[in-house]
């Protein structure tokens, strides 16, 4: 994110700072983001039968880490691309290789013996709707060095005014931003291997015209109407369906006149799962992410926001409006009752509100209001999901449902990569990209994308310069 922000030139506007964060489960309550040695003390202290095998973990976490960072280039992809970099990275970079097709409980298993510190861990996977034994254990060591290691890192005047700086940044560069007018559909011209995008309809009937489109939504939804299921070709669509979509979320938001003494971030886990039945079925609650923020500038007090997954099947019961607020309702009571016994102070709130995951499926345009795009499974991870590219040239796929997606550096590295992709840069380590213009390109035919069609553009400004020169 921070070469992000240089690359851009926003480094200077938009600050990053350090959160303070902690774990709880009925038993323990410990305020982490200290450093890692401390942090190591502090769970030593509370869990001395692990204090050896959490060291050999925190070990082998700063390894990994320096794998990743183990690149040039922070702005393409930390993982090999093809078997070739497979077989150089696997002696170069060890940890990670070995983690790669692995589950994190089965790495935890490892260093930690059963019991009390292990579990904690585990429960960590719950933070991008995990489970501990299908979650990958590459992304469960992403998780474990973010918050040990680097920090939980959050930019200053909240995301709001880093959304609001990026859209300055896109205006300026004559860019612009459609609000409240969803895309219906997606034109393409030309037939076959040679269909290219021309635009987007809107659903007030107007088009953009645009000869790249980059989709940054649930791809399902992408084929019920965006894009016609045979453009993309039958071996994508039949594997996209065979791919599970995240949990959703119920998140419950606390208004408080005063400030609350919690670190910033707390991941709550209940010492016994607690569950509601939904019918034939039940949301079982076993993690509570705690999100405390200030309120509206010059209003005093916080907003404390509780957020639990809520798992796909049972989404259809939030979609009837009596039952669905009946749940929510009995949802948010369970929730405030696990927080305010580890917590007491937070049965102070003078207000409440609840957002379902129907509400989450409007805002997001996803599926189901799937809160993580695809579920972070061994088996649909990183190479096995779709994207940045997609089979029809110029057109692209990133976000959460994207190849590195999921946290919040993955979704925005997939753009990145599309982006430098365009710019005519390697962002990719094959194939080639390059800034040539190309005689199809002379003749009036579009060629595929990997020749940066930006920096054609740049090339062909270049040129009618030189001419008027």
């Amino acid at each position: 994110m921070a070469s992000l922000l240089k690359r851009i030139g926003l480094n200077d506007e938009i600050t990053m700072r350090k959160l303070d964060w902690g774990v709880a489960d009925g038993k323990v309550a410990l305020r982490l983001g200290q450093g890692s040695e401390s942090d190591i003390e502090k769970l030593g202290g509370k869990f001395p039968e692990s204090r050896e095998g959490l060291r050999r973990l925190f070990q082998d976490l700063r390894r990994f880490r320096g794998e990743i960072m183990d690149r040039s280039d922070f702005l393409a992809p930390p993982l090999p691309l093809n078997l070739e970099e497979y077989r150089e990275d696997f002696l170069r970079h060890p940890i990670s290789s070995r983690w790669q097709n692995a589950g994190f409980q089965a790495m935890l298993d490892d260093y930690l013996p059963n019991g009390g510190l292990k579990n904690l861990l585990a429960n960590l996977s719950g933070l991008m709707g995990g489970s501990p034994h299908s979650f990958p254990a590459y992304e469960g060591a992403m998780v474990l060095s973010s918050l040990f290691l680097d920090g939980i890192v959050y930019p200053a005047g909240h995301l709001s005014n880093f959304s609001r700086k990026m859209a300055e940044l896109v205006k300026q560069s004559g860019g612009d931003f459609v609000t409240s007018c969803g895309a219906e559909e997606v034109l393409f011209k030309g037939q076959g291997a040679r269909t290219l995008p021309i635009g987007v309809r809107l659903s007030d009937g107007s088009q953009v015209r645009s000869n790249v489109v980059i989709l940054n939504v649930d791809p399902r939804r992408a084929l019920t109407g965006l894009i016609a299921p045979s453009l993309l070709g039958i071996n994508f669509v039949k594997s996209m369906e065979k791919f599970t979509p995240s949990c959703s979320a119920l998140v419950l938001h606390l208004l408080f006149e005063d400030d609350l003494r919690l670190p910033d971030r707390v991941f709550l886990f209940p010492p016994k799962p607690r569950r509601v039945r939904t019918g034939d079925s039940y949301v079982q609650i076993d993690s509570i992410t705690l999100t405390k923020e200030k309120r509206d500038e010059g209003r005093k007090g916080c907003v404390l926001l509780a957020r639990i997954n809520v798992p796909h099947s049972c989404y259809h019961i939030f979609e009837n409006e009596v039952t669905g607020k009946d749940l929510g309702a009995e949802l948010s009571a369970v929730v405030k009752e696990e927080i305010g016994n580890v917590f007491p102070s937070t049965k102070k709130a003078v207000r409440e509100f609840v957002t379902l995951p129907t509400q989450f499926a409007k805002l997001t345009s996803n599926n189901q209001g799937s809160a993580f795009g695809f579920a972070p499974l061994i088996g649909q991870w990183y190479y096995k999901r779709f994207g940045p590219r997609l089979p029809i040239p110029n057109t692209y796929l990133v976000g959460a449902w994207s190849r590195y997606g999921g946290g919040v550096e993955g979704a925005a590295l997939s753009g990145i990569v599309a982006a430098r992709e365009l710019c005519g840069e390697r962002a990719y380590s094959s194939p080639p990209i390059t800034a040539e213009i190309s005689p199809e390109e002379e003749n009036g035919e579009e060629p595929a994308v990997r020749r940066g069609i930006f920096q054609r553009r740049k090339l062909r400004k270049a040129a009618l310069k030189d001419d008027e020169d």
